[in-house]
């Protein structure tokens, strides 16, 4: 019985696998994961390979896909894999709401313990109600020691008062997972990765798909359900 399950599980991960194939991503110095919107082989999401879901569900520990609040009900792409070392590769995906994009998400995989061990949530895109926000991520070695770290910079802003927060912050991988680490030049290294404030992330939509509509809040930040409609 314990073959049979393991035989399953190597099935379905060949299948995973095997939608991502076409689509390694060369890194070179740096890596804009904004680029990646439309697949590394591909000019929109419609001819990107669809991930189903049942292959996140068999496959990645709810853990890591409530971490980077993976939604069932919108649709995945493989946008592509990054080597990260010899043992891990990062799967890349596109979450998409009506061919828009809202996310894209890193899946973890280590070879030598055949298990998915992190998921990073890296570009996006939000509105939810008065609040809109953007996040954009690189794929770069920050502090020269031969290991690329993933910096993060993110803006919010609240429509209706003009207030905009911003977020910087640094990851490298640790022992099994991405974790944050603190520079001493983290403002140098800021100026030198800025994030176009709050620029829509979307692409040209046949004329017959609908608009998609936000509920409107009182609430300035977004809450817990909010982000969920979008996938957070």
């Amino acid at each position: 019985m314990a073959c049979s399950k393991l035989s399953s599980h190597n099935d379905d991960f060949s299948i995973f696998t095997g939608l991502f194939e076409q689509a390694n991503i060369t890194v070179g110095d740096t890596l804009d994961f904004s680029t990646l919107t439309y697949g590394t082989h591909a000019s929109s999401p419609h001819s990107t390979t669809e991930v189903p879901d049942s292959l996140f569900q068999l496959l990645i520990d709810q853990k890591y896909l409530s971490d980077v609040r993976y939604n069932s009900s919108l649709t995945h792409f493989a946008l592509g894999t990054i080597q990260l070392s010899d043992d891990l590769t990062g799967y890349v995906v596109g979450q998409y709401d009506n061919a828009n994009l809202y996310v894209s998400q890193m899946f973890v995989y280590s070879k030598s313990a055949g298990t998915f061990q992190d998921a990073q949530s890296l570009n996006y895109h939000i509105v939810a109600g008065s609040f809109e926000g953007d996040r954009n991520a690189w794929y770069t070695d920050v502090n020269g020691d031969g290991t690329k770290d993933i910096i993060y910079h993110e803006l919010g802003r609240n429509q209706d008062t003009g207030e905009i927060n911003s977020n910087f912050y640094i990851e490298t991988w640790g022992e099994s997972s991405f974790v944050i680490i603190n520079l001493e030049n983290a403002d140098a290294i800021q100026a030198a990765f800025p994030l176009n404030l709050l620029e829509q992330k979307s692409i040209d939509l046949p004329e017959t798909t609908e608009e998609i509509e936000t509920e409107t809040v009182e609430d300035s930040e977004p809450s817990g359900d909010d982000l969920d409609e979008f996938g957070f």
